[in-house]
């Protein structure tokens, strides 16, 4: 039997109006908010309904939610007394800044906090960004649980070469922030296999020049520490690793109070290996310090 939820909206301070999926656990006061990666939204991380499954079984609820970069571009609303005749806009992970990221986590936590005593952050890829940059911005820490982080300074740099990242800074100026972006500024690659993701200026600028691309970059380390429990899962068969896990591991473990470090045998979807994902993350959940 999947597990239920329920269609839920909250606002930002903005007034801007997410939407998210709640699914709740029988009188829990304990809740794990999920944060999508790049263009994704609260449903694009493939494995996560066997997390939600296991997390009510286990005593959490779980809040999914499309963040403001949501999809690639996306229709956003704001309450209309806010903004009167103009309170509907295009959003989205093309046009949305990076930094988005910490109204939106901070707006999911006021949110759960009406029903939650304990708070952890759940990111899949780049959402795993975006939970360390809302840490490490707000100073506020929560426990937390990273899918899939990748090191997206060299997935960057794979996909433009031969330019450097300050190349391609220096070629943004040429646009101005409404420009949507030449295919070849952004995406990914495979081997001889490219796939763009569609941005503008403005948002791809916030990427390049802010935590995005740090936080994970195995290069050039960049130094802080969280006072959180954390534990990180890598998939084996995830082709947008760049390094061996036990690699990225060891240059990330020593940024948190508490690490364990899980390698499954899955895609960057954690899939096939859901069932290891649910045991790895539900045995963190009742062992954690």
């Amino acid at each position: 039997m999947e597990p239920q939820c329920e269609v839920v909206k909250f606002n930002a301070p903005d007034s801007y109006i997410y939407t998210g999926l709640l699914y709740r656990a029988e009188n829990s006061r304990k809740t794990i908010i999920h944060i999508h990666g790049t263009c994704g939204n609260m449903l694009s991380f493939s494995s996560l309904i066997y997390l939600a499954d296991a997390y009510t079984k286990n005593g959490y609820n779980l809040l999914t939610f499309d963040l403001k970069a949501h999809d690639c571009i996306a229709e956003g609303n704001w309450v209309n007394k806010e903004f009167n005749d103009n309170f509907f806009y295009y959003v989205g992970g093309s046009i949305e800044p990076f930094e988005g990221c910490i109204t939106d986590i901070e707006s999911a936590i006021n949110y759960v906090k009406i029903f939650s005593d304990i708070i952890i952050l759940q990111g899949h890829s780049m959402g795993c960004e975006r939970i360390i940059t809302f840490q490490l911005v707000t100073k506020t820490f929560y426990d937390t649980i990273l899918l899939s982080p990748c090191d997206g300074y060299k997935l960057q740099i794979d996909y433009i070469y031969p330019k450097t990242i300050d190349e391609q800074i220096e070629e943004l100026k040429n646009y101005d922030d409404s420009s949507l972006l030449p295919q070849h500024f952004f995406g990914i690659k495979e081997g001889d296999e490219c796939y763009t993701i569609p941005i503008y200026k403005k948002a791809l600028h916030s990427i390049l020049t802010g935590y995005a691309l740090k936080v994970f970059r195995l290069d050039k380390d960049i130094d802080y520490f969280l006072p959180i429990s954390c534990i990180c899962l890598i998939g084996n068969r995830d082709y947008l690793q760049t390094h061996e896990p036990q690699v990225f591991f060891s240059k990330i473990k020593n940024k948190f109070l508490n690490f364990d470090a899980c390698i499954i045998n899955g895609d960057h979807e954690l899939k096939p290996a859901e069932v290891d994902m649910v045991n790895s993350v539900i045995s963190w959940l009742i062992n954690k310090k």
